[in-house]
């Protein structure tokens, strides 16, 4: 998969850009680590590594996920969400 380098945004988030989403390893990387999204999404760890692996966050994950993104300031919509599962 061919992807737009990571930069950062002016919260220092490492970020792909919101068009450029095309896993979910990208939407992970939107955070500070993994064990912050973890934390955020009330799962252990490993379960973002599985997300990575299987190239795919569970759906009834998403409203924990756009609240914390919204917390954090970090650019994710349903929309973005819901076009990364479309593009399974």
């Amino acid at each position: 998969t061919i992807m737009a380098p990571l930069t950062h945004d002016r919260s220092g988030h490492r970020s792909r850009g919101m068009s450029t989403i095309l896993q979910a390893s990208d939407v992970v990387a939107m955070w500070p680590s993994r064990d912050d999204l973890a934390a955020d999404c009330d799962v252990e760890p490993i379960a973002v590594y599985r997300w990575e692996r299987r190239n795919r966050i569970p759906p009834q994950r998403y409203r924990l996920l756009l609240d914390a993104a919204k917390r954090r300031g970090i650019p994710l919509s349903p929309e973005i969400l819901f076009q990364m599962e479309a593009r399974r």
